[in-house]
Formats: C-alpha cells, structure tokens, sequence
C-alpha cells in the first residue's frame, strides 16, 4: 500500500462519513491511504474540514503529533467497522434490527467531551449570517487531546445514521470502484462517483460494445 504520494483524497461522497470509507481507494490500480499515519490523518482532517486550522496547527506543533499515529490506526479500525455496517445497509432504510449492530460506534461516542454554547451568527461586519436567526449553535471541546479526533470521525459517522436516508447511501457501479456516495442527486439517480472519471469510463465501455455489434452485423 502506497502512501498518498501527492495525490489529493477524495470527497466526492456529499457526505463526511462516507468520505472516510474513501479516503483509502485504488485509483490507479494502486492502493493509496490516507490515513496512513498521524500526519496524513490531520491532512485528512484539514482538507475534509472536521478539524480547524487552529487545532490542526496545535497538533503539528506538539509532542501529540506522535499520539495521532496510534489515533491513525484507531480511525482506520473504526473506518473498517464502518465499511462492514454500510456495506450490509446501504440501499435501504434502517430499521431497529441495526441498533445492536451500532454498539462500536456507542461506545467510542459515550467518550466524548463535546457541548454545545448558543453564539451569535454576527460576521466580521456586525451583520447576522442569516436574517432569521440570530444565534446558532457552536460546539466546542472540554478538552483538546488527540483522542477528540477518533470521537469527531464517530460523531460524523452517527449524524450519517441518525439524520440521512440510508436508503440514498450508494456505492458506485464501476466494476472495480471502491468509493461510496450519498445520492443527493435530482430524482435520487446518481450512479457513479464521479461522471470524469467512472461515469466517462461506462459511456466509453458502453460505445464500445455498440461498435463491435455493429460490427459483427456488417
């Protein structure tokens, strides 16, 4: 397994908890991760924006960035438990038979520090971010150690199961794509990750095959 090498991840999924199922693929025939380790978790985590600059910074910083690789190797468990689930469920509703089956990820989240403080949605220039509503809620940790990172991938993860269809939930139907996607599509038809890439890859597969039909008519 290749290192990132360069290669931006993916977040194509319109959905944080299905681009952790992504961020480790085979896009060329090469299977690159990346989570590899600490430091390519917190690239990770920047890119996809669950982590601010602040904490990201903090975390290069200090002696943490040590404790992120072994933090690194519990995402990628996590990660793998995740696949299993989405994999068994994905395509249909969920129903309570699943609660169970959720224990994992309870467990990981009943360790969490996370609260919630009503702030105000004022701008830089005093003016509110939406007419409406003036305040919003802001969560912010207890604490800041490395651990809160396995707990921010779990909380995207449940926000998945809790509040989203998972009937919408999809893999995509290139015969040796890996990559998952939340269908937020007009009429729920979306069928590739991405149309550049496996959707060119069907259309070009799909011309040559009306070709040598129509060649073998002549």
């Amino acid at each position: 397994m290749n290192n990132t090498a360069g290669m931006s991840p993916f977040f194509i999924a319109d959905n944080r908890a299905l681009d952790v199922l992504n961020s480790i693929a085979k896009p060329s025939n090469t299977e690159i991760d990346w989570i590899s380790n600490g430091h390519d978790l917190l690239d990770w985590l920047e890119q996809g924006e669950l982590l601010n600059s602040c904490e990201i910074k903090r975390y290069r910083a200090s002696a943490e960035l040590v404790a992120c690789d072994a933090i690194a190797i519990e995402v990628r468990s996590l990660r793998e438990w995740f696949r299993t689930f989405v994999t068994a469920h994905a395509g249909k509703a969920l129903d309570t038979s699943a609660l169970k089956l959720l224990a994992p990820l309870n467990i990981i989240l009943a360790k969490g520090n996370m609260y919630e403080q009503i702030e105000c949605c004022n701008t830089s220039d005093g003016k509110t971010r939406d007419e409406k509503n003036v305040f919003y809620w802001k969560r912010h940790r207890h604490s800041e150690d490395v651990d809160n990172i396995l707990f921010v991938i779990a909380e995207v993860m449940g926000d998945l199961i809790c509040k989203l269809d998972f009937s919408l939930v999809k893999k995509c139907e290139g015969p040796t794509c890996t990559l998952w996607f939340y269908d937020v599509s007009k009429n729920h038809s979306r069928r590739w990750c991405t149309m550049s890439v496996c959707g060119n890859r069907a259309k070009a597969a799909l011309h040559r095959a009306k070709k040598k039909s129509l060649e073998s008519l002549s």
